[in-house]
C-alpha cells in the first residue's frame, strides 16, 4: 500500500515509482491520495512505471481525492510480457484537474490488459481520464470499462486508444 498526502499550501509533490513483478508473481498495490483544502493550489505530479513478467499479474488500484485546490497530472504505463495481465483499477473524485490515462504495451503473446475507471467531477472540477492499450503480440485481449459522472457544472473528459499492430 502507499498514501500520498500534501501537508503544506502551494506544495508539489513529485513521485516515481517502479514496479517489477517477476515472472508467475501476483501483487495487488494499492494506492491513496488526498490533500486539504489551501488558499493556493498545489501539484501533484506522478509517474508509475509497471513491467510485468511472463504468467505474472500486476493489480495497481488507485483512489485519488484530492482537494479542489490540487493540479493532478499523472503518468502511469505498463509492458507486459507473454501470459501476463495487468489490471489498472481507478477512482478520480477530487482535483481542480486531472490529466490521468494508464497506458499498457501488451508485449508478449497472450498478454491481457483491464482497465475499470470511475471519474467524478462536482462545480470547478475538470477531470480528464481514459486509458490507452497497444496490443503488439498475437493473442492479446484488452477491456477498457470507464464511467464519469459531472454535476453542479463540473467536466469529466474521455480519452482512449486501443492500438493493434499488424499481426496482433
Amino acid at each position: 500500500q502507499a498514501y500520498f498526502r500534501m501537508n503544506a499550501e502551494g506544495m508539489g509533490q513529485f513521485e516515481h515509482k517502479i514496479v517489477i513483478a517477476e515472472p508467475d508473481s501476483e501483487l495487488h498495490l494499492i494506492e491513496g491520495c488526498s490533500a486539504p483544502h489551501y488558499g493556493t493550489h498545489n501539484l501533484h505530479s506522478g509517474c508509475v512505471e509497471v513491467f510485468v513478467g511472463e504468467g505474472a499479474h500486476v493489480q495497481y488500484s488507485t483512489v485519488q481525492n484530492w482537494s479542489k485546490n490540487t493540479y493532478n497530472l499523472n503518468t502511469k504505463r505498463a509492458i507486459v510480457e507473454a501470459d501476463g495481465t495487468m489490471e489498472w483499477v481507478s477512482g478520480s473524485m477530487g482535483s481542480k484537474a486531472t490529466m490521468l490515462y494508464p497506458a499498457s504495451v501488451l508485449k508478449g503473446p497472450g498478454a491481457t490488459d483491464n482497465h475499470i475507471t470511475i471519474a467524478m467531477a462536482g462545480e470547478g472540477q475538470n477531470i480528464d481520464t481514459g486509458a490507452k492499450v497497444y496490443h503488439n503480440a498475437p493473442d492479446t485481449h484488452s477491456t477498457v470499462e470507464s464511467k464519469s459522472i459531472s454535476k453542479d457544472g463540473g467536466r469529466t473528459n474521455y480519452r482512449g486508444l486501443v492500438h493493434i499492430a499488424d499481426g496482433a
